[in-house]
């Protein structure tokens, strides 16, 4: 698990990652990650532009807790650029977003797997 290397933590806590103490990061991924599980877990109570705006607040967050290539920052850029997918330059985007995430995650990560399957069908039945 990385660090968060650019989050906003409290001088605390950046002495404690500064000194190899990763423990305050483990901390705020875990409660963020918990939070993004429990919205997941709702899903169904959501319409598709309420999912696609809240996965995008989600992903501002993770930048600033997490920072860009933290893993779940990643699954969560990913996410939202699938759902967009059927916006206009939607698939280009989610194609762009994935690439990205090869950077951080590389190319066998179950986020870069599942993603470019999915990219495949929405391609296969005519999204572009």
């Amino acid at each position: 698990m990385s660090t968060v290397a650019d989050s906003p933590e409290d001088d605390g806590d950046r002495r404690a990652a500064a000194s190899g103490d990763t423990a305050p990061a483990r901390t705020v991924a875990a409660e963020f990650e918990a939070r993004i599980h429990a919205w997941e877990q709702e899903a169904e109570e959501r319409e598709m532009a309420q999912t696609r705006h809240e996965c995008g607040e989600f992903v501002q967050q993770a930048m600033t807790l997490l920072g860009a290539a933290h893993p779940l920052t990643q699954r969560l850029r990913v996410s939202h650029a699938m759902l967009g997918f059927d916006q206009p330059g939607g698939v280009a985007n989610a194609e762009r977003v994935i690439g990205e995430a090869v950077k951080h995650l590389g190319e066998t990560h179950p986020t870069v797997r599942d993603a470019r399957a999915l990219l495949a069908m929405v391609k296969s039945t005519g999204g572009t």
